[in-house]
């Protein structure tokens, strides 16, 4: 999920997990409708590129109706942030699986199929860093920079996507 009050990833140093947790927790969970999130939504500069027809799909399969008749996350914040602090951690070169727990992230290393690391013109320096490594580190991947495009990339542009899936 993107909050609309947050602007793109464009910086060259990593996100930290608290700075993510606090924006994740801000975020507004409730809307009287899908019509006021859509409002909310479209203001926000990840979301200024993307096709209105794929926008508006994204942001309704975002929230679900309640018994109030408003719309609610179905991500709560809490449990995006939770998701958000390993991904932190691997910027911050600083992960560790919890005790007892395996590395979601070692598997990656015997992947043996075709992978493409996208980045784009909004790209932070990070996602230049982790692609440098990705391309060291996975035998099959290649890197595609996409001109032209922001972070939301299936939303802006889902023929890019598309013709990168084809190969």
């Amino acid at each position: 999920l993107q909050d609309p009050r947050i602007p793109p990833l464009n910086e060259t140093r990593p996100p930290t997990y608290q700075r993510a947790l606090a924006n994740a927790q801000r975020r507004r969970v409730e809307f009287p409708g899908i019509t006021a999130a859509i409002e909310r939504w479209k203001v926000a500069p990840n979301f200024r590129r993307a096709r209105p027809d794929l926008f508006h799909s994204y942001v309704e399969g975002c929230f679900e109706p309640t018994a109030a008749g408003t719309v609610r996350l179905r991500c709560h914040p809490e449990a995006e942030a939770k998701m958000l602090a390993p991904i932190m951690q691997v910027f911050q070169r600083r992960y560790r699986p919890p005790a007892g727990r395996p590395d979601p992230f070692r598997p990656l290393l015997d992947l043996r199929v075709p992978v493409t690391l996208v980045t784009t013109e909004l790209s932070g320096g990070y996602y230049a860093e982790m692609v440098r490594r990705g391309l060291s580190m996975l035998p099959n991947a290649r890197h595609v920079h996409l001109d032209g495009v922001g972070h939301l990339v299936p939303l802006e542009k889902p023929e890019a996507v598309a013709n990168l899936a084809r190969g």
